[in-house]
This record gives structure tokens, C-alpha cells and sequence, in this order.
């Protein structure tokens, strides 16, 4: 029989063995915790529509991409959070994640910028631990027909004064469609191209070589033309402004360089006198005479103004080629101050080499024709620097690609002036 005090150690050590963590019974060695039980139904995640679709560039696809989150019994499982990624072809998808709703199904919308490639997004279902359901990752294909510029006048594989060909240098459309264009390097005159037809109905002529400037309109369809040689803007066919000779009088003329028109009526000429000034000749309707708004001179020459426009403030925009740069003169007064480029010349995002024209936008965007970077530029208002139209042309005119005069409508739709062709393209 052991002792007394040796049976109470026993029991002490066998209490102090069984109580360790506070009380709890341990789990026997060699029988780990169990891991929890499987799922009794398997969750798997399938593209219910929207796959494989063909889409336009800058547009919405047809149909939305749409997955389904099922248990192995058929039912919705809700909740599951669903990441979707434009894997290639950088289209636009409206949520970067969602969450499947109460039958198990999520949805995204997909939108395209210009190209031609293919298309892919990739579609993620996970658990709340990370894991993805059996299924998971997903991919969505489509493929996209690219925006190109569209033929409005010219068509012809050469150069040439008939009438399917056009040497136009400004451009300008009506309400009806019906693109004008004025014409230099020896056709000297104004064409008329109708929407869809392929040869053009002269509605100008001159004798003397690159005759007419600019054309442009007004809101009542009216057309104004420059007339170069008679140093006169020219109205639906009547003299509007000038006529009376060349001069700095406010009835005159130096070098008609381009035009616009405000909401009003009001006209306004881009009037170079001299390579050290220029002004902007103002002529109300019925005017006898034009009233200087703005006028700008140095000591130092250099200066050449290239285009003008007017936005729906009476706010006035100029170019100038060599110093690459868009001037604002504000409708009330006060400085002109630069709005784009004025970083010298070049072919970088803030810079220009050689503007040929400008032109506004109903959202106030401007966008500048840069010559020799054979490129569009879109500066949003405050912006530091430009931004490429990314124009597509499959049937660029043979050996040229630059841009000339430009033009804008009310749908957005940008036309585009070049030796050969008046192209459309519509911006986004």
C-alpha cells in the first residue's frame, strides 16, 4: 500500500495535467482539429450572356456581359463579390466590381475606344477568403470595327479641277449636310458636295490663283466666303464687309487672313496688316464699316495670325502659326491670355509645329489642326496640354496626310480639309 502522500502527489499532478489553458479539455496527440466539414453543394460560376459579341469603336456592346453564381442544385447563390478586369483592347467596363445579386447573377456594361483588335475581359468570382469559385476566372470576348474617317467630298485617286476632285483648304457644312469648300492651288473657287454625292456643284469661281480664304457659316445656313482678291466677305453671294480697296481705313482690308461669325451675326476678320500688326476687324449686320476689338503689334515683327473663332460668349480665339500658340480674348475685355501651346515648336502634347486652323467644340473643348504633326489636338478648357484625336484613315489620300481647315458641327462631328479629300470623323 503506498503512502497517503503519495497517492494526494498522484492526484495533484493528474488534476494539474488535465486543467492546462484554463480548464479546457485538450485535443489528443495524434488527433488534430478536424477541418470543416465540405460543402454539401458545389458553388460554380458560367457566362450567361453577352459573350462573343461584335461592336463599333466608342460605343456600348449590344447586349451586357453577364455571369451566374449556381449551387449544385441549380439555385442563385447572392452576395459573392465579382471583379472584371479589360484584359486587352483597353475598353471602358462601367463597375470595376460587383456583387451577384439575390438569383446569382452580376453584370457589366463594355465600351470600346478606336482599334480593330480583339477584345477581352476577364471576370473574377471569389469567396470571402479569396478563394475563386470552380469556374473562376471567366473571359469575355468581343471584337470591334474601329471608327475611320469618312469621305464627304473628293474622290478621285488624283489631283485635279474636275469635279469628283477637291483641293480644299477650309470647309465648312450646312444643317442640310451640304459641305462647302474652298478651293486654292489653281481650282479657285468654291465647291458644294451634297450628302452622298460624288462630284461637286461649283458655286464660286475666280480667275486669279487661290481667290477665295475661308468659308464658314452662321446658324441661318448662310455661307460667307473671303474674297482674296477684292479684299470683301461675301454673304449667300453679296458683298458683306469690305470692297473698298485695300487699306487700314474701317472699311478696308489689308490681308484677309480668316473669319467666323457669332450667334448674332456679328462678323469678325482676322485682318493681317503687316508682319509687325494685326487686328480684328468687328462688322455688325448692315455695317458700313468694321470696329477694331483687338489688335496686337510688336517691334520685333514675327507676327502671323492664321485662325479665328467665337464661341457662344463672344469670347475670340487666335492663332498664331509661328509662335504656335492660341490666344483667348474675352468677350468683355480685359488681356488675351494663352489657351493652348505657346511652348515653342514640336511635336510634344503642349506644343504645335505650324497650326493651320482651330475650332470649338459646344462643350467648349478647342481643337487645333497641327500642320506638320499631321495630328488633331483637343485641349479641354484649363488645360497644360493636348490630347491626339486618334484618327484612323484607310484611305489616306496618296503621299499626304495633313490637316488643313477644320470644321465642327452640332452632332460633333468634325470635318477635316486636306488636299484631296474632305474627310468626317466623328468625335467621341
Amino acid at each position: 500500500m503506498r503512502p497517503l502522500y503519495l497517492l494526494a502527489l498522484g492526484a495533484a499532478l493528474a488534476f494539474s495535467s488535465c486543467n492546462k489553458g484554463g480548464g479546457s479539455d485538450p485535443t489528443p496527440p495524434g488527433n488534430p482539429t478536424p477541418p470543416p466539414p465540405p460543402p454539401t453543394a458545389t458553388t460554380t460560376v458560367s457566362i450567361s450572356s453577352g459573350d462573343n459579341q461584335a461592336g463599333v469603336a466608342y460605343q456600348y456592346l449590344p447586349l451586357p456581359l453577364v455571369i451566374k453564381v449556381k449551387d449544385s442544385a441549380g439555385a442563385g447563390v447572392p452576395g459573392l463579390n465579382v471583379s472584371w478586369v479589360a484584359a486587352s483592347g483597353n475598353g471602358n467596363l462601367d463597375f470595376p466590381n460587383t456583387t451577384t445579386n439575390a438569383s446569382g447573377e452580376s453584370s457589366n456594361r463594355w465600351r470600346f475606344v478606336n482599334g480593330t483588335w480583339p477584345y477581352r475581359v476577364i471576370v473574377s468570382v471569389k469567396y470571402a477568403n479569396g478563394n475563386h469559385v470552380d469556374g473562376s476566372p471567366l473571359t469575355f470576348n468581343a471584337t470591334v470595327s474601329g471608327d475611320t474617317l469618312v469621305t464627304v467630298a473628293g474622290f478621285s485617286s488624283t489631283l485635279g479641277s474636275a469635279l469628283n476632285q477637291v483641293r480644299a483648304h477650309s470647309v465648312w457644312v450646312d444643317s442640310s449636310n451640304n459641305v462647302y469648300a474652298a478651293e486654292g492651288s489653281g481650282n479657285n473657287r468654291v465647291s458644294k458636295w451634297a450628302p452622298g454625292a460624288t462630284s461637286a456643284q461649283i458655286v464660286m469661281s475666280g480667275t486669279v490663283y487661290n481667290t477665295f480664304g475661308s468659308v464658314f457659316g452662321d446658324s441661318q445656313n448662310s455661307l460667307y466666303v473671303i474674297d482674296l482678291v477684292n479684299k470683301r466677305v461675301i454673304r449667300n453671294g453679296v458683298s458683306v464687309a469690305g470692297g473698298n480697296g485695300t487699306g487700314t481705313l474701317p472699311n478696308q482690308f489689308t490681308y484677309l487672313v480668316d473669319g467666323c461669325v457669332d450667334n448674332e451675326g456679328n462678323i469678325y476678320i482676322l485682318d493681317r496688316i503687316s508682319d509687325f500688326k494685326f487686328r480684328v476687324q468687328k462688322w455688325a449686320p448692315g455695317a458700313a464699316a468694321g470696329v477694331t476689338v483687338y489688335s496686337r503689334d510688336t517691334v520685333g515683327g514675327g507676327l502671323t495670325p492664321k485662325a479665328i473663332t467665337v464661341d457662344a460668349y463672344k469670347n475670340l480665339y487666335i492663332a498664331e502659326w509661328a509662335n504656335e500658340v492660341v490666344w483667348k480674348i474675352p468677350a468683355g475685355g480685359g488681356a488675351a491670355y494663352v489657351v493652348a501651346g505657346g511652348n515653342g515648336r514640336g511635336n510634344a502634347p503642349n506644343q504645335f509645329d505650324n497650326i493651320s486652323d482651330i475650332e470649338l467644340d459646344h462643350l467648349g473643348n478647342l481643337y487645333v489642326s497641327d500642320l506638320a504633326n499631321s495630328r488633331i489636338q483637343k485641349w479641354v478648357p484649363g488645360a497644360t496640354s493636348g490630347v491626339t484625336e486618334p484618327i484612323i484613315s484607310p484611305t489616306s489620300f496618296p503621299g499626304q496626310v495633313l490637316t488643313l481647315g477644320i470644321y465642327i458641327d452640332k452632332y460633333r462631328r468634325l470635318f477635316i480639309a486636306r488636299d484631296g479629300r474632305v474627310s468626317r470623323w466623328q468625335l467621341r
